[in-house]
Parts: structure tokens; C-alpha cells; sequence
């Protein structure tokens, strides 16, 4: 269930060999999934929505899975059943959560009317709104600074909003101090404040104050998935699915989680590089939990690589306590994002050999 970056390179392994004798449902919201790698670079006009979305059908073709795109209603976990959207239960021996977040935030007055999901832009085709010249950007993390310094090449006003006055909370401070530097000299106005509602013509502040805009892009950061609130599974501190270190839940043999929708024993950030290390550790013990097999551990990584897009030709890039700019770090990004979903349409057209281990060292930048 999910499409996000684990799920996809399950998939993707699927394709290069499908499991005989067994019957695999995938369940999607929709029949394309955006990268959220490549989502900067659409918004700053480096790339047409196309390249930044993978259609989902030919890779469960390719895979022998049968694809649900309308989504699901419910989720059972004692019964590992699924609900979809027309009705039907799926139920399953082996059931596998990974359907990313939801923006946090989305019930506050007026931010699914007016505020923007990049994402979700990208997945209905839509563009963003050419007319709006003053933007706002909700959220101090690094997705919502590298949205605004995307914004800003193509729009002449933008402000970034953030709760706190340090933007990037958790980064590394050098990368902290040349997300600052970038953001002022790419003339984003930074606010410190907390949005309570948007309006047509602006972010409403607590304490009454508010923020102009034209437009307003939502960047947050994720919320757990409404289904799992009800779905019976032990859930863990920031309120995804509680699992252990083989990824299978740690109330619910035979269910397991990875990605945004799973809290581990070890602090790991929601992030797309360490869903893509889940991947491999994932299908193995989903097929060890197909055969009665002992599951193996997944161990994060210490370090991660972090690359914004700068919107200008350029990009940050950080590891460990080490943070710089420039045009190679752009190219290098470029790189890791676009190579990513060849590869995963690789798979989807069976032209190449495909394995989870040609993504180690070559993962997606954020």
C-alpha cells in the first residue's frame, strides 16, 4: 500500500524478477507518483512536469503486481486488509505500508482551498499560477527553503514563513548558516511567525498579524497518514507506524512499514535517502515472511547526503558538519535525481538488468 520511494524500488525488483506463486496488489493514490527530488527544479522551470513524475502502470506490468490506483477508504491491520475506494477488501498475508505523509498543517482554515502541494500540482498535471507575482512559502525546513529559492527564479516576491527563527531545524549548522546566506542573497524575505489559516489574499499569523500573498506554497513538512489513525496498529512518536529493526510492525506480525509512515528504534529522519536504503531490507524480509524465514536488521546510515537546489544553477550540498555551494553540486544532483527515475523506468521496460544494490552510492539527494 503506497507508492513512496521504498515501495517504488520494491517494485522495481519485482520486475527484474517477480515472485512466482505470488499474488501482489499494490494500492496507489492515482496512476502516477511525483518525486518530490525534482519538485524544486519544476517549480524554478529547469523541468517539465513529465520528468518529474513515473507513471506506475508499466512498472506493475513489468512486475506482475496488479495495481490499485483509486486508493484505499480503510485499513485493517489484525486482519492485514485493505478497503478500496469501490468497496473491495483486499486481504493479504503479508500487508507492506508505504504511503509517505500528508502535509502537515491541512486542516487549518483554508490551506486545502488556497495554499499549493507541490506535489500534488505535480500529480494532477496542474501548473503553479502564472499571474501570482507576491508568494508565500509556509515552512522552515529545508523542502520549504528550497522551494522558496526555486520560487524565486521565476517569481519577483517571494517571503519564506517559519515557525522559528533558526530555519533548517536538525541541519547541521554549517548548512544552517548557507541556507541563510542563500536565502538573503536571493532576496527572500524571511518572517518568523506561525500560520493559522490562509486566505485568498494572504497567511493568516498567530496573534492576528498576517502575511500578503498572492500565492502560497505549503511546505510544512509531513503529518502521518490519515489511515493509520484507526487502523489498530501501535504507533510510534511522531505518530507513524511503530516498527523494529526488521521494519515489520511491533504490534502486528506479518505488517510492515517503511518511509515516512514508519517510526524505527533509531531516530531516522523522514527522508527519501534512508526510505531508499529500506528498500532492499524491506522486500528481503517481506519474502522471509512469505516463507516462515528469519528477518534481517535494517541499519541507517550515520551520515546522509543533503543537496538543495538553489534555483540559479546552482546548490548546496552538506555532509556531516561540512556545507558549500556551487554549480558541480547542482550537476550532481541533477544527476542522482534524474538517474533515480531512469532507472526506475528502466525496470518498468525490462531493458536493463535492474538491482536495488546499483542505488548505493547513487541515491536521491534529499
Amino acid at each position: 500500500m503506497g507508492a513512496a520511494h521504498a515501495h517504488l524500488l520494491v517494485v522495481a525488483r519485482l520486475a527484474r524478477a517477480p515472485l512466482p506463486g505470488v499474488d501482489v496488489h499494490w494500492v496507489t493514490r492515482g496512476e502516477t507518483q511525483p518525486y518530490s527530488g525534482m519538485a524544486s527544479g519544476w517549480v524554478a522551470g529547469e523541468y517539465p512536469a513529465d520528468a518529474c513524475t513515473l507513471a506506475l502502470a508499466p512498472l506493475a506490468r513489468a512486475a506482475q503486481v496488479h495495481l490499485h490506483p483509486g486508493g484505499a477508504t480503510a485499513l485493517d491491520a489484525a486482519g492485514r486488509a485493505v478497503v478500496l475506494a469501490g468497496g473491495e477488501c483486499l486481504q493479504a498475508d503479508v500487508l507492506s505500508l508505504g504511503v509517505g505523509s500528508v502535509m502537515r498543517g491541512a486542516e487549518l482554515p483554508g490551506v486545502l482551498h488556497y495554499a499549493l502541494d507541490v506535489k500534488a500540482l505535480l500529480a494532477r498535471g496542474e501548473a503553479l499560477p502564472a499571474a501570482a507575482r507576491a508568494w508565500a512559502v509556509v515552512g522552515g525546513g529545508l523542502a520549504g527553503v528550497e522551494l522558496a529559492l526555486c520560487l524565486r527564479a521565476v517569481a519577483p516576491d517571494v517571503s519564506l514563513l517559519a515557525e522559528a527563527p533558526q530555519l533548517a531545524p536538525g541541519a547541521p549548522m554549517a548548512l544552517a548558516r548557507a541556507v541563510g546566506r542563500a536565502l538573503r542573497q536571493a532576496n527572500v524575505r524571511q518572517v518568523e511567525g506561525r500560520a493559522v489559516a490562509v486566505t485568498p489574499e494572504a497567511v493568516v499569523l498567530a496573534g492576528g498579524g498576517a502575511l500578503p500573498a498572492q500565492a502560497v506554497l505549503w511546505a510544512t513538512g509531513p503529518a502521518p497518514h490519515p489511515l493509520l489513525a484507526h487502523c489498530g496498529l501501535q504507533l510510534g512518536s511522531t505518530g507513524a507506524v511503530r516498527v523494529d529493526a526488521s521494519l515489520q510492525s511491533t504490534s502486528h506480525p506479518g505488517v510492515f512499514a517503511a518511509g515516512d509512515c514508519a517510526d524505527l528504534p533509531a531516530a531516522v529522519p523522514k527522508s527519501g535517502v534512508y526510505s531508499v536504503r529500506e528498500a532492499q531490507v524491506l522486500l528481503d524480509n517481506l519474502m522471509a515472511a512469505l516463507r516462515g524465514q528469519a528477518l534481517r536488521p535494517y541499519r541507517p546510515q550515520r551520515r546522509a547526503l543533503a543537496l538543495v537546489n538553489c534555483g540559479d544553477g546552482t546548490a548546496l550540498a552538506s555532509w556531516g558538519s561540512l556545507a558549500a555551494r556551487g554549480h558541480l553540486f547542482r550537476a550532481w544532483k541533477h544527476q542522482l535525481d534524474t538517474g533515480f527515475l531512469q532507472r526506475l523506468r528502466q525496470a518498468a521496460q525490462r531493458t536493463v538488468p535492474y538491482s536495488l544494490s546499483s542505488t548505493a552510492g547513487r541515491t536521491p539527494s534529499r
